[in-house]
């Protein structure tokens, strides 16, 4: 069985796999990504599913595909090994010109703020329950912040589009003929951001060598970072336990450790942006008021 995560705001999915019966490559029809339940408080609450078949178009071998979406990510299941998953193209709804919303930014941490203040009188499994949301929130809100800044400035920055087409390792296996070299041209951007969209942001590892190859930007140590997206792995795909069953114990001062270094993450970037735009306004960002 493989298994795939994919980007919530994933519209359609299609899969590209080579039948383990007879070899052959198929394509399937778009999947419809399911909306997750926005009408809970959990990840694990707001998961909505949807399973297809898809049949080899040479035998009569099928496969199965199951896809699951919640408020942080999604899941694609296929019974087949990694190697017969040729490729998997994830279309994302049209988007306008508003490429970011600075409010939707503050708000979010202004939300977390707010859980902070009136958390101490609940009683402690509450507490308990409640920290570990606020701990996956604040990686959810340094994912978007991520996203942001990479599709904005590597798409609307000559200097930055090129380098990212140069160096980005996916883009070096592609090939096709002289004929479409203009058309590739004509829909450069339009190819940048959806492969920037594709990205899990929560990949440091992978996105920290993106940001300093396009933008010549060094997002500086992940390591405690890294430490806590897996964390918030766990909170999100295990309820809060790891792989052996042990349960994630994350306190008020756990969430407050991990604003300072998503604050301190975020500043670093900030200050090495184009002193045109600036994405926080002062490089002030809501996470200081809880500290």
């Amino acid at each position: 069985m493989a298994e795939f995560e994919y980007n919530p705001l994933a519209e359609y999915i299609t899969l590209k796999w080579r039948c383990p019966k007879c070899g052959t490559e198929n394509e399937s029809d778009a999947f419809s990504v399911p909306t997750p339940n926005y009408a809970v408080e959990s990840h694990h609450d707001s998961i909505e599913s949807e399973w297809y078949e898809d049949c080899c178009s040479n035998c009569d071998h099928c496969i199965n595909v199951e896809l699951y979406n919640g408020f942080y990510g999604g899941t694609l299941d296929v019974d087949l090994n990694n190697e017969e998953v040729l490729d998997i193209d994830i279309e994302y709804p049209e988007e306008d010109d508003a490429w970011y919303d600075k409010e939707l930014f503050d708000a979010t941490h202004a939300d977390v703020i707010k859980v902070m203040e009136k958390i101490d009188s609940l009683d402690e499994y509450t507490k308990f329950y409640l920290y570990k949301l606020l701990y996956a929130n604040l990686i959810t809100s340094m994912e978007a912040y991520l996203s942001d800044v990479l599709i904005k400035y590597v798409t609307e920055n000559d200097e930055y589009l090129r380098k990212f087409t140069e160096t980005y390792k996916p883009f070096k296996n592609q090939t096709f003929t002289t004929d479409k070299i203009f058309t590739r041209m004509d829909h450069l951007k339009d190819i940048v951001k959806e492969e920037l969209r594709k990205l899990m942001y929560h990949d440091l590892p992978k996105i920290k060598p993106i940001f300093m190859d396009s933008m010549g930007i060094d997002i500086g140590v992940i390591k405690d970072l890294c430490k806590a997206v897996l964390i918030r792995h766990d909170i999100v795909h295990r309820n809060g336990k790891d792989k052996e069953g042990k349960e994630h114990v994350i306190t008020k001062e756990d969430v407050e450790q991990l604003c300072t270094q998503v604050n301190d993450f975020i500043y670093n970037i900030e200050c090495q942006l184009p002193s045109t735009v600036t994405l926080v306004n002062d490089i002030s960002l809501p996470f200081d008021e809880m500290l």
